[in-house]
């Protein structure tokens, strides 16, 4: 798909049976597993593709994205790195240097322990771009761009 990032953003605050998320997944070639469900959602896992979506029953919409690269899921052999694009020619690997200025924004920034007590703590850079939060997760060890999440703003809250 030409611009996987841009066509799977833009699924973010429509439904599960909306035509463009049929006609997504009908041009990825993929079809998502269900990963996890609760009486909140579910969360689709695209494992070849490299991405998971998040939808929320309550609000009737796709809320968020997860791109793995270097995550535990991709770790432990459930998904393959993503290998899109990504926004503003960010790329994985990227220091929190690079995306900063790649945005051209200041981010807010969270230290957010890893996995386990005994890994470095993580950090999560964010950035509100329109209706989207952009998280970045660098690894604690080096200032290297491990995963992206995206998350939909409704304009209401």
């Amino acid at each position: 798909m030409e611009d996987l990032y841009q066509r799977a953003t833009s699924l973010l605050g429509k439904g599960q049976n909306d035509p463009a998320f049929t006609a997504f997944v009908e041009d990825l070639g993929e079809h998502p597993e269900i990963m996890t469900k609760s009486p909140n959602g579910c969360s689709y896992v695209f494992r070849k593709s490299g991405f998971q979506m998040t939808f929320y029953e309550h609000s009737n919409c796709f809320a968020s994205i997860f791109f793995h690269f270097c995550s535990a899921p991709v770790q432990a052999g459930i998904v393959q790195n993503y290998q899109g694009t990504l926004v503003h020619g960010i790329a994985f690997g990227d220091s929190r240097t690079d995306v900063g200025n790649k945005l051209a924004m200041k981010p807010s920034t969270k230290l957010v322990q890893g996995r386990t007590p005994d890994e470095p703590k993580d950090l999560w850079d964010e950035y509100e771009v329109g209706p989207l939060k952009l998280r970045f997760l660098f690894r604690g060890s080096v200032d290297s761009l491990g995963s992206l999440s995206v998350h939909y703003i409704p304009a209401d809250s």
